[in-house]
């Protein structure tokens, strides 16, 4: 719910965006409950923030791995995709 919350006003309030996908992520360590895989891949685990692709996340598919990189901290997550 946090997460699409986030998703829905992140253009508009970047900082209120950051602080759901934080709850979330405390909420699903206190709880021990899995953040789905789509929402996983939605934030920085670094820094914490929402990312949105082409606002602070760059997206790049290289030799099988889907390469994100936050614009925020700079941190790389690397994800292989099939085909």
């Amino acid at each position: 719910l946090l997460f699409k919350e986030a998703e829905k006003i992140c253009d508009d309030h970047r900082e209120l965006a950051d602080r759901y996908a934080q709850i979330a992520e405390r909420i699903s360590l206190r709880c021990r409950v899995r953040i789905p895989r789509e929402w996983r891949r939605r934030y920085c685990k670094n820094c914490h923030t929402f990312l949105t692709p082409g606002a602070n996340a760059r997206v790049r598919l290289r030799n099988k791995k889907n390469v994100t990189t936050c614009l925020s901290c700079g941190t790389i997550m690397r994800v292989p995709y099939t085909d």
